[in-house]
């Protein structure tokens, strides 16, 4: 039941938003951050689950966002690797950090590792929202769409 909910939510973004961009995907990130971030301080099960159900909502947003922005900017016939591309980061990189936070749980709290990676989650994604707001209201665009 509690999925269906969860579904339900992110279509309701998906077709509400009609074109998503840059800042629904780091908004999605902030969302998600802070769910890690919040993951740092769960010392009961009600704010665990907090949490979890504040980054599950995230990061799904962040992957939808993302596949959709894959889809509209890059040219059809390069769509192959660019999906490509983008298995090879996100696997990558699950395969690097999982090894060094692995490792840093034997001298540092995972309380902390939690509290740390969250923060910088949210503080790297509200600068980048700031810097695309910022540049959308002076007339430049960093990212060139097709039209």
């Amino acid at each position: 039941m509690f999925s269906f909910h969860l579904l339900k939510c992110q279509l309701h973004f998906v077709v509400m938003s009609q074109r998503l961009t840059f800042i629904h995907y780091f908004a999605g990130s902030i969302i998600w951050g802070a769910g890690i971030f919040l993951l740092g301080f769960a010392t009961s099960l009600p704010l665990f689950f907090t949490g979890v159900l504040i980054a599950a909502i995230g990061l799904p947003l962040t992957g939808l966002t993302r596949v959709y922005l894959l889809q509209t900017l890059v040219p059809g016939e390069k769509l192959g690797r660019a999906f490509s591309f983008n298995a090879v980061l996100l696997y990558g990189s699950n395969v690097l950090s999982l090894s060094l936070f692995g490792a840093l749980t034997a001298f540092i709290d995972m309380s902390y590792i939690f509290i740390f990676c969250g923060s910088m989650m949210v503080f790297c994604s509200v600068l980048l929202l700031l810097r695309i707001v910022s540049s959308e209201k002076s007339g430049w665009n960093p990212v060139q769409t097709p039209e």
